[in-house]
């Protein structure tokens, strides 16, 4: 079976391998949607929207009562700013490699490692800056950026870019987490996701999902399960 690696897939394997085994091989355990998630994608609707169309009344008025409106207005102003300034807007943005990192169809066979970035901006000159941008309900919880970095290293991959400026906007909370990866520098910032990778692929090889004990686990599909192995 091929499996396609993505940021939220490794970021379970990282957590624990037969989770990810559960999720991504088997299928075993099937995303179910909840409250939280349900809002979650309607308020990066709207934002989406407010991305390409602009900051409006109508928009405003559609967000609940949660979100930081002003945090809101001044990620789209910053979105649309920088559109006018020449960066190319792509909202949803499939990017995807075969395993010898050369770019690829989103549903090629080939396909090794993919990712859907909520935003990024594209810049007109590959030694400008690419930018990447995810936009978060919720309180921040994510502190050392490992889905934004592997976004990050496939914007430099697929675009040649030498920099890739990467965004956590946490709309609710009013937070911004940035942070910037000069790949002229090597891939010293990235290695870790790389040594995710190899390892993923090795436990595929291998058929090798170790239960691993996380603070994540109450909430797993396979918690206090024969099917967990604890």
């Amino acid at each position: 079976m091929s499996v396609v690696l993505s940021p939220s897939n490794l970021q379970t394997f990282r957590q624990c391998p037969r989770q990810f085994y559960g999720k991504t091989v088997t299928r075993q355990i099937v995303w179910k949607p909840t409250k939280q998630k349900t809002r979650g994608t309607q308020m990066h609707t709207l934002m989406e929207r407010a991305m390409r169309m602009g900051w409006s009344d109508d928009i405003s008025g559609q967000f609940d009562n949660q979100v930081d409106i002003m945090m809101a207005k001044d990620t789209v102003d910053f979105v649309v700013g920088m559109r006018k300034t020449g960066w190319d807007l792509r909202i949803e943005h499939e990017m995807c490699v075969d395993g010898k990192c050369n770019p690829c169809g989103w549903w090629d066979e080939a396909a090794a490692l993919r990712a859907k970035a909520d935003v990024v901006l594209v810049p007109e000159d590959a030694y400008d800056c690419l930018f990447i941008g995810d936009i978060k309900t919720g309180k921040k919880y994510d502190n050392d950026h490992f889905q934004l970095r592997v976004e990050a290293l496939l914007g430099h991959i697929i675009y040649g870019v030498k920099e890739v400026a990467y965004y956590y906007w946490y709309i609710d909370s009013g937070d911004i987490d940035y942070a910037s990866i000069d790949f002229s520098r090597g891939l010293a910032d990235v290695q870790d996701v790389l040594d995710t990778i190899r390892d993923c692929r090795q436990s595929i090889k291998n058929n090798y999902f170790p239960p691993t004990n996380n603070v994540f686990c109450k909430w797993c599909e396979w918690y206090k399960k024969k099917e967990c192995g604890l």
